[in-house]
Parts: C-alpha cells; structure tokens; sequence
C-alpha cells in the first residue's frame, strides 16, 4: 500500500507544481487565474492528506479478533438456545424414526445458518466488483 501511495504522490506533487506554474504565468500576464481552479487544488490536497494520515494509522485487521468475534457469537448461540429435550411420547405423537429425522433435519438447518452467519459476518465484498460477488455466493452455496 506504500509504494501505491509513493506513486500517487508523484501524481499530487505534478499537479500542484503544475498548478504552481499556471499561477505564476497567469501573474506575469496579469490575469487572475479561476477561482474554480484554485479551489479544486485545495480540496485535492485536502482529500490527499486526510488519505495520508487515515494510512498512517491504518492497523491491519488481525484474525484473533474474528475468532473471537465467532467464539462469542457461539457461546451466546449456546447460552441462547435451550438443549432440546425429548419428551414422553403420546399416543398421537409421531413414530419415533420421524421425530429423530425431524431433529436431524432441525440441527442441520440450525449449523447451517450458523455457518452462512459467520461467512456474511466475515466475507465482504466490494458492490461494483461482479466476480467478487459471484465468487462470495458460489462460496456461501
């Protein structure tokens, strides 16, 4: 990301010493340069040293964090959620291969939400980037 920065750099530092080159020609022939003009350079050097000082102290993301933030969200998954228990069967009660696909089934859905939770939670994804998108849902299937 520095080196990006590096190069962009050179990119501001022609722009200004263009814009130098322009006011001081426009001063020589005693014509005011556009206020437009010298706006728009403010608001450009502005923009770049508020991007400057955000990289400065940019600290990249650790992962310890978004295993913690899992780890928590499962213990109150946990703590949420009562354990299933079985009850007596009643006469109108359903065979009992039934009810234990039925809990396989429930558990099943239940893992996978937790999974497709956690992927939103951690998987982001840029709205204009079409690939990256398609990517993300082929991953989240």
């Amino acid at each position: 990301m520095r080196e990006a920065l590096k190069a962009r750099q050179s990119n501001m530092d022609a722009v200004n010493a263009t814009h130098g080159a322009m006011a001081m020609e426009s001063g020589q022939m005693r014509v005011a340069a556009p206020d437009y003009v010298q706006e728009k350079v403010n608001h450009l050097n502005a923009d770049w040293a508020q991007i400057l000082y955000l990289s400065a102290n940019l600290r990249p993301a650790s992962d310890s964090s978004v295993e913690a933030l899992i780890e928590r969200e499962q213990q109150y998954a946990v703590r949420a959620a009562p354990p299933m228990q079985r009850s007596q069967p009643q006469k109108s009660a359903a065979p009992s291969g039934q009810l234990e696909e039925f809990e396989l089934s429930l558990v099943q859905l239940h893992d996978w939400l937790t999974l497709l939770e956690r992927m939103l939670v951690t998987e982001t994804v840029v709205v204009d980037d079409i690939p990256d998108i398609e990517g993300a849902r082929k991953r989240q299937q």
